[in-house]
């Protein structure tokens, strides 16, 4: 039997059979909704109103009693019976990405094409491309002077899984790799098509396309299944990926344009750390310094000119919204700091909106402020009784910022995770090579998260070393960066290249010290304070 199920607020309908669950009808329409679990009915981010018709839905933890008398389901756990129309609620889509430009402006000069023009002046834009997790990233380029056009967008592919390991296992089947790369490249093009109408350039008259991304993203872009990627030995196809052609990948610029991607250096550490190493010269800097990308993989680099060791600390989707109860992704609504004094609470949202969840920044600000008001302990456990917003939830201890939006018992033990996985990778990297903290010249943070991270607030919480706040160093999307410098340069994509080939990877899954330091790291700030002698002062007044 066949259903018309028409979504809202996006006004998209969609023919389907009785055995297609609302998720994938959603997905097949256009329509972008939030699934962290990839459809396995774990997260409960993908829920969904349904306004009119008859639905077959699985009872859920995730849809309250209360919800469902709402007409409330998950989406994916839910089949139609009849046609239906659908409200995806604000909390369940998947929203706009806004660019977030504050952080330090890499100057990029313009020089020579990564491929050349030839004999005609015909070609003189080209695209440079992040392919994050979360998000996707698209500049257009004037190849001559180097001014650009941006638009950006959530990943497309969230709707199968907000981490690669959900998506990896999402594209073991043939059909579900054909999803991933299509789905992304549906996406590359809008962005790219968006760009080319505001400048108006003709697509058709683009060669060229660079795009970093980590080692999962670089592979579903070129239709490689990624798959294999989690399996022992844990080894992607290839980590230097040939030069591709446009046509065949699908991507609307000139078909006899190439698409180029700069190279990954392991399993998760990909062509997007590399490009990120190119955009802070950290291959050439004199001093030692550590580069930080703050998401979903939390990648860390250490080193300078003389060598670079690098590592993947799968700090997971929490630092981005995923995991978090409330949590969402950095976009209008959304908490990004937060202060506690006394009963009171007083918190800033991004754009000035109207609180509708969390985003990375909150939620570090917020446990920080739990921490420092005597309403959790260094443990992370709600202390009983210490604040009147303390109150029990549907199933344990919440901590109450408004009247609905809260942050849970599991959510500060996930950020304490991720958190100790972060700190504990550059501990590790800096002994591993003989060389403290304090050594450091700088700690180079990347990422829509650095954005807007609190320094301070990260110390304390056990995030980042503590150091002098002036050594810290912002530096944005550096994906994207040193994905334009290396369209605009032949020469800096040699030096992707020799980056790549030359960067050592430490694996901490087998690393023994690395066990160690993390299950110390599981304490606010850490065990040993010794490591935080700020933190400690802060805490003995």
């Amino acid at each position: 039997m066949s259903c018309t199920i028409k979504f809202l607020p996006d006004e998209k309908e969609i023919i389907v059979d009785d055995k297609t669950d609302l998720l994938t009808a959603a997905i097949k329409a256009g329509v972008s909704i939030y699934s962290s679990c990839g459809g396995a009915g774990t997260c409960g981010k993908c829920k969904v109103v349904v306004n009119t018709g008859e639905v077959e839905t699985s009872v859920s933890p995730f849809v309250s009693a209360e919800e469902k008398a709402k007409g409330y389901v998950l989406a994916c756990k839910s089949f139609c019976k009849t046609d239906l129309e659908v409200f995806v609620p604000e909390s369940s889509r998947v929203g706009k990405a806004e660019i977030l430009m504050r952080g330090e402006k890499i100057f990029i000069p313009a020089g020579l094409p990564a491929v050349k023009k030839g004999k005609s002046a015909f070609f003189k834009t080209g695209v440079a491309v992040d392919i994050g997790t979360t998000t996707v990233v698209v500049y257009l380029v004037d190849l001559d002077t180097g001014e650009l056009c941006a638009r950006a967008m959530y990943n497309p592919q969230v709707s199968f899984g907000e981490d690669v390991i959900t998506r990896m296992i999402f594209a073991e089947s043939e059909d579900g790799n054909r999803q991933l790369h299509q789905s992304l490249v549906d996406g590359i093009n809008e962005l790219m098509e968006n760009c080319a109408k505001e400048k108006n350039v003709f697509l058709n008259n683009i060669n060229v396309l660079v795009a970093a991304g980590n080692t999962t993203m670089t592979h579903t872009l070129f239709g490689l299944n990624p798959s294999y990627i989690r399996k022992i030995p844990y080894l992607p196809k290839m980590d230097f990926l040939p030069v591709s052609s446009a046509k065949k990948s699908g991507i609307r610029i000139n078909e006899d344009g190439v698409i180029k991607a700069l190279p990954s250096v392991s399993a998760y550490v990909g062509g997007d750390i590399v490009a990120g190493v190119v955009a802070c010269a950290l291959h050439k800097s004199e001093d030692l310094a550590i580069f930080i990308d703050l998401g979903t993989n939390g990648e860390i680099v250490f080193g300078n000119k003389e060598f670079l060791v690098c590592c993947s600390t799968s700090a997971g989707p929490c630092f981005e919204g995923g995991g978090i109860k409330w949590g969402m992704r950095a976009q209008s609504g959304a908490i990004e700091s937060l202060t506690i004094s006394g009963d009171n609470i007083s918190f800033n949202t991004i754009s000035n909106q109207k609180p509708v969840g969390i985003c990375g920044a909150g939620i570090i600000s917020i446990i920080t402020e739990l921490l420092l008001n005597g309403i959790i302990d260094r443990s992370g456990a709600f202390v009983k009784n210490s604040s009147k917003n303390l109150k029990s939830g549907e199933e344990e201890l919440e901590f109450f910022i408004t009247d609905k939006i809260s942050i849970t018992a599991s959510d500060i033990k996930n950020v304490i995770n991720s958190k100790g996985a972060v700190f504990s990778g550059c501990d590790v990297l800096v002994k591993k090579m003989g060389f403290e903290f304090k050594q450091l010249s700088q700690v180079i943070i990347a990422g829509g998260l650095g954005n807007a991270l609190d320094i301070k607030k990260s110390i304390i919480l056990g995030l980042l070393p503590d150091l002098p706040i002036e050594k810290f160093r912002f530096i944005g999307n550096a994906s994207v960066t040193g994905a334009k410098m290396c369209l605009l340069s032949q020469e800096k994509f040699n030096e992707a290249k020799f980056i790549a080939e030359t960067m050592t990877y430490i694996d901490l899954s087998t690393d023994n010290e690395f066990m160690n330091n993390y299950t110390a790291s599981l304490f606010l700030p850490h065990v040993n304070l010794r490591l935080f002698p700020t933190v400690k002062n802060i805490m003995e007044k």
